[in-house]
């Protein structure tokens, strides 16, 4: 339907989801209240690809907010804390969890090792479910 350069660059972006349950801090970087600026707070990590990531967390975050976020991945042979900057692309009320809020975020700066570990995930998830 789409021509083969749109579908890659779709799957180079957001396409090879994998699903990680993986514990996540962050702080929000910009924000007018502060309230709530420079506190540190939990989120879950639902899902995983190479640009970014859709985190569970409790508030609702505005689209076009920054927030830093260290990742605990706790996978079997893949264990490590990851540090990135994120954009926020989207929050939206959780469908399967009332209360809550899923946030798509997407990394502006990841360090090169933790790209490395995405891709390594990636790879083994795959081959893993082949």
């Amino acid at each position: 339907m789409f021509p083969d350069y749109i579908e890659e660059m779709y799957n180079e972006r957001f396409g090879l989801k994998i699903f990680l349950n993986a514990k996540a801090r962050y702080k929000i970087l910009k924000r007018d209240d502060s309230d709530s600026q420079g506190l540190q707070k939990n989120a879950e990590v639902i899902c995983l690809y190479k640009r970014g990531m859709t985190l569970l967390m409790k508030e609702e975050v505005r689209t076009c907010d920054a927030m830093l976020v260290e990742i605990d991945v706790n996978e079997p042979e893949l264990k490590t804390t990851m540090k990135a900057c994120c954009g926020i692309l989207n929050c939206e009320q959780s469908e399967t969890q009332p209360g809550l809020f899923e946030a798509d975020v997407e990394f502006l700066f990841l360090r090169d090792k933790d790209k490395d570990y995405i891709d390594n995930l990636i790879i083994k998830r795959l081959k893993t479910a082949v």
